[in-house]
């Protein structure tokens, strides 16, 4: 939810103009005018007193952090402007990522993959499917894969056994149609809660796929994008992508 669009298309539909907003609210018509226009971070307190004076009740509920804009931040950084991605071609979400990274990490590459994998974790996805299988295998996923249509690709333990790494962990499907993939794979697999899922079906936009690389006719995201999702995982995953993070380059 975006507050202050919500905010304007209440105040919109109560009749109510910004001058009666901001009095309402007990702010200054400068201060408020600001909020609308997207000029200004609101404070909390503000926010709150502008949902009352449009006529709108709001609770903050406090969640497990989830925003997948982390990765391509802490790329950008990591990979700087003559990496993949350049910090121009960032969207305001992902700008504002990059400056988060940068203040929690201090320019450490392992700090900055660290904690953007925490941040776009794909168990705290809730458009993400996990599935459980007790025989399933890579070639499984392969053929969904590519009968799907789809862009597709692998990581976790799919990436971590390709990069000579052997260890007991979920392998993420990314894919830009979910549904199409999940459904692909349910006369082998059956869904479960994502931390119990062998294989987590998890949506991602092209870029992902454009740095893709192919193995042996299985695509894998590329080293990147690996150590973050594997980071995402915790566990015995998440300390081999910050080892391998950590390592020679």
């Amino acid at each position: 939810m975006d507050p202050v669009a919500t905010i304007r298309e209440a105040a919109s539909a109560a009749g109510l103009g910004v001058p009666e907003i901001a009095t309402r609210a007990g702010l200054s018509r400068a201060t408020t005018y600001r909020i609308f226009d997207g000029t200004t971070d609101p404070r909390w307190t503000d926010l709150r007193e502008l949902f009352v004076a449009v006529g709108l009740g709001v609770d903050l509920a406090v969640s497990p952090l989830h925003d997948a804009t982390a990765t391509p931040a802490a790329r950008a950084l990591v990979q700087g402007e003559g990496g993949p991605l350049l910090l121009g071609q960032l969207s305001p979400a992902e700008a504002l990522w990059r400056d988060r990274l940068h203040r929690l990490g201090h320019g450490n590459r392992v700090v900055t993959i660290r904690e953007a994998g925490i941040a776009s974790s794909v168990l705290h996805d809730s458009t993400a499917v996990g599935l459980r299988s007790e025989g399933w295998d890579v070639d499984r996923l392969v053929s969904a894969g590519r009968a799907s249509g789809r862009p597709w690709a692998l990581s976790g333990w799919a990436a971590l056994s390709a990069m000579g790494h052997e260890l007991d962990a979920p392998t993420i499907l990314w894919t830009t149609d979910v549904r199409r993939l999940t459904q692909l794979l349910a006369d082998t697999m059956s869904t479960t809660t994502l931390n119990r899922a062998d294989v987590i079906v998890r949506e991602g936009d092209e870029r992902i796929f454009d740095r893709s690389v192919t193995v042996e006719d299985v695509v894998l995201v590329d080293s990147f994008q690996a150590l973050v999702d594997c980071v995402g995982l915790g566990g015995d995953a998440e300390r081999v992508a910050l080892e391998v993070a950590g390592g020679p380059r």
